[in-house]
């Protein structure tokens, strides 16, 4: 009699095939995980975004309810109220920089012109600057209004101060720090403010001319050879009687 022989048949995985599969699962979640750390630095940056937007409105709302003898900022040119710098602590740090400077609007001719204007303080304009730190980069965001006086502009005994500021290559340098330093008059001015697209500065002047200006442009652009700049103080012009 004849024996007859079972023979079992099965299948299943190698080993390669396993280690094949798990490389290709590891893969998916990489990528997966780096997809989810992209959105929540996204959404990070966009809420710093949004606080910053908010604390710069906020700050221009308050100096736009302020009397406009105090808008100013402190030891500033013009003098006023306003803290030059103000760190706020808000899911983040941020640092708020305010900025006021007298504008010698040109629809009434314009000082040092062939139309000079008397009065060269017409307005003022307030510059907010919001900067908060990212994960690689100092970020920043800034607004500006114009405040104008409920009554007719007056000189306020000011003159003015012309600052223009230019490279090795004579060319303008915006956005250069200007630092404004006079000692003999009290309040003592210990003033902040950064030049226009064409390298200029207009302040208002006091009777004292001890002014100590710096200027520093910590940038890296190529106009800017190693961050110096040329300061010239036009000083044979006059505005209202004040030399500057």
């Amino acid at each position: 009699m004849e024996k007859k022989q079972k023979i079992i048949s099965s299948t299943g995985f190698t080993l390669i095939e396993i280690l094949v599969s798990l490389f290709i699962v590891m893969v998916l979640m990489t990528g997966i995980y780096s997809l989810v750390i992209l959105y929540l630095q996204i959404s990070n940056e966009n809420k710093m975004y949004v606080i910053s937007i908010e604390l710069a409105n906020q700050k221009m709302e308050q100096i736009r309810n302020l009397p406009y003898d105090d808008v100013g900022v402190v030891g500033g040119m013009p003098y006023g109220i306003i803290p030059q710098e103000e760190i706020i602590e808000r899911d983040g740090h941020f640092v708020i920089n305010s900025y006021v400077q007298f504008y010698d609007d040109p629809a009434d001719g314009k000082a040092g012109s062939s139309t000079p204007d008397t009065i060269p303080t017409d307005y003022k304009i307030v510059t907010i600057k919001v900067t908060w730190q990212s994960k690689n980069t100092t970020k920043k965001v800034t607004v500006f209004s114009k405040i104008i006086p409920r009554t007719v502009e007056t000189d306020q005994g000011y003159g003015l101060l012309k600052i223009t500021v230019r490279n090795s290559y004579a060319q303008p340098v915006r956005s250069a720090t200007v630092r404004v330093v006079n000692n003999a008059v009290s309040p003592v001015i210990n003033a902040v403010n950064l030049t226009n697209a064409e390298g200029l500065l207009f302040l208002p002047a006091t009777t004292s001319d001890a002014f100590e200006i710096t200027v520093t442009k910590t940038d890296e652009e190529p106009s800017v050879i190693g961050g110096k700049t040329e300061l010239m103080m036009h000083r044979p012009e006059r505005y209202r009687g004040i030399s500057v």
